[in-house]
C-alpha cells in the first residue's frame, strides 16, 4: 500500500493522465481550521443526497486476498475538501487486476464522450472492493463465481490517476501486458452491495445498488461481541465520548516523536537509515496536521446521516484495520457502528496510554538493566504462566479509568501467541480481555 504521504509524488507522476487529487485542495481547509477562533463560530452545510444510486454497473475487485490493499470507506456523501482521508494509493501487479483498472478508465472516459460532457472534466471511473459476502450463497471452493457474489457489500472507488511501472511502459502506455505494476491513485466512494452479477471473466462484473443505513433495523449479526459494554450509553454519551476520543488520538499524534538515545541513534547512523527515519517522522507529523485539521471543519459541518458521516470518518481517520473497515460497511445500524468504533478508539487510546506509562516508569527507574535497548519480538512476562482462575489482576483500562483490578473468572484460552483472559472486575463488570505481547504493558499482578 501506497503511503499517503507519497501521493503527492504519484499525483506528479501522472500529471499526464489529466487527473488532479482532490489532496491538492487541501491547504484552504487547512488555513480554515486554523482561522477558526472556536469550532461553533464555523458551519459547513452540506447535502449531496439525492437518493440512493441503483442500478450501477461495477467491475469487482476481492480485497480479502490481498492484505496490503486498504479497504476503502465512502466518501460520497461528503463535500470535497472533508474526502482527503479517504484518497488511497493501490500497487496493482496481477494482469487481470490491471485489465480491470485500464477498462474502468476507458470505459468511463468513453461514456463521458458518448453522453456530450466535456472531455476535460475527470472521468468517474469506478470500481468495486467486495469485502464481505453472504455466507449463505458463497462456499470456500466457489470465491468470486456468480453465485458467491449476491447480496455482497463492498464499497465503489474511484481512480483519481494511474501510473504504470514497467521496461516499456512509457513508450506503450496503453498495453497492459507491457506494465509489471500499475499504481493508482483512489478515493472511496459509496457503499453497495450486489444485486446482479451480469459477468465472470476475466473479472466479475455486478449490478449494484448504494447500501443506506436504517436506524430502525436492528444491529447486524455478522459481528458480535459477548462482552459489549457500551450497549447502555445513549446516542449523545456515545458521540461526546467519539470526539473525546479523537481529540486525545490526534493530540497524541501531533507530539513530536521521541529522542533517540545515544545508541539508536548509533545504530542509525551505522545503517545510514538516520535521514529516512526523520523524513517518515517529518511526513507523520505533516499528516496528522492534516488530519487533524479535517476532523475541526467536520465536527462543525451540517450533513445529512450524521451518524453514519461521524462513524466513517472516525474509523478513517483512526486508521481502523481491513477487520474493523468491514464492519463499519456491513452494519447498517448507525448507533451500533458508534460503538464499534467507540471501543476500537478507546482500545487505541488506552494501550498508548499504557506505554507511555511504561515508558516513564522505565525512564525513572534506577536499574540499568530496564534501560537496556530491547531487540526482537515481545514475549509475554513471566508471571503470566501461573494465571489461574481465582487469581487476581490488573488491566490499565483507559487513561480516565486508569489500572481496574479483577480476578480471573475462567481458564484462560490460548490463541496463537495471545492469551484471552475473562476478569470480573471489582465494579461487577466481566470482560473477555485480549492479553498479547505487544500489549503486556496494560496487565499487571496486583500492587
Amino acid at each position: 500500500m501506497v503511503s499517503r504521504r507519497q501521493l503527492v509524488t504519484l499525483s506528479v507522476l501522472c500529471g499526464a493522465c489529466g487527473y488532479i487529487p482532490v489532496a491538492s485542495s487541501f491547504s484552504g481547509l487547512v488555513e480554515l481550521s486554523r482561522r477558526k477562533s472556536c469550532r461553533q463560530q464555523q458551519t459547513l452545510l452540506y447535502s449531496k443526497w439525492g437518493g440512493p444510486r441503483t442500478g450501477v454497473r461495477l467491475p469487482l475487485l476481492d480485497v480479502s486476498d490481498e492484505s496490503s490493499w486498504i479497504l476503502p470507506l465512502p466518501s460520497s456523501h461528503l463535500p470535497a475538501p472533508l474526502t482527503t482521508p479517504y484518497v488511497y494509493g493501490m500497487s496493482v501487479h496481477r494482469p487481470v487486476h490491471r485489465m480491470l483498472m485500464d477498462n474502468a478508465v476507458s470505459e468511463a472516459k468513453a461514456e463521458k464522450i458518448l453522453s456530450g460532457a466535456s472531455t476535460s472534466t475527470p472521468p468517474a471511473a469506478l470500481f468495486g472492493h467486495v469485502a464481505w459476502r453472504d455466507p449463505l450463497t458463497s462456499t470456500s471452493d466457489d470465491k468470486m463465481e456468480n453465485h458467491s457474489l449476491l447480496g455482497a457489500i463492498g464499497c465503489a472507488t474511484e481512480i483519481l490517476a494511474m501510473d504504470k511501472k514497467g521496461s516499456d511502459a512509457e513508450d506503450n502506455s496503453d498495453d497492459d501486458k507491457t506494465a509489471d505494476s500499475v499504481t493508482c491513485l483512489v478515493r472511496g466512494s459509496f457503499r453497495f452491495v450486489v444485486k446482479e452479477v451480469v459477468q465472470i471473466f476475466p473479472y466479475p462484473v455486478a449490478i449494484v445498488d448504494q447500501l443506506v443505513d436504517r436506524h430502525d433495523q436492528a444491529p447486524s449479526t455478522v459481528f458480535q461481541d459477548p462482552d459489549e459494554m457500551y450497549s447502555d450509553l445513549s446516542v449523545d454519551d456515545i458521540i461526546s465520548r467519539i470526539k473525546q476520543a479523537m481529540d486525545t488520538l490526534l493530540e497524541r499524534r501531533l507530539e513530536p516523536p521521541p529522542t533517540l538515545s545515544p545508541l539508536e541513534q548509533s545504530i542509525l547512523e551505522q545503517v545510514n537509515t538516520a535521514s529516512p527515519l526523520n523524513l517518515k517522522n517529518a511526513m507523520n507529523q505533516e499528516e496528522a496536521q492534516e488530519m487533524t485539521a479535517v476532523w475541526d471543519v467536520f465536527i462543525d459541518s451540517v450533513l445529512e446521516d450524521y451518524l453514519f458521516a461521524l462513524g466513517i470518518m472516525a474509523a478513517e481517520i483512526g486508521q481502523a484495520n481491513n477487520e474493523l473497515r468491514t464492519q463499519m460497511l456491513i452494519e447498517t445500524n448507525g448507533v451500533q457502528r458508534l460503538r464499534i468504533v467507540l471501543k476500537e478508539l478507546d482500545r487505541q487510546n488506552g494501550l498508548a496510554s499504557a506505554q507511555k506509562l511504561a515508558e516513564t516508569i522505565v525512564e525513572e527507574s534506577s536499574d540499568p538493566d530496564e534501560k537496556e535497548l530491547k531487540v526482537g519480538t515481545p514475549e509475554m512476562p513471566p508471571w503470566t504462566k501461573s494465571i489461574q482462575i481465582g487469581m487476581r489482576v490488573e488491566y490499565y483500562w483507559s487513561e480516565a479509568d486508569g489500572w481496574c483490578a479483577g480476578a480471573v473468572a475462567e481458564k484462560p484460552m490460548k490463541v496463537v501467541d495471545e492469551l484471552i483472559i475473562t476478569v470480573l472486575f471489582d465494579d461487577g463488570e466481566t470482560h473477555r480481555l485480549p492479553f498479547h505481547p505487544e500489549e503486556k504493558v496494560r496487565w499487571r499482578p496486583p500492587q
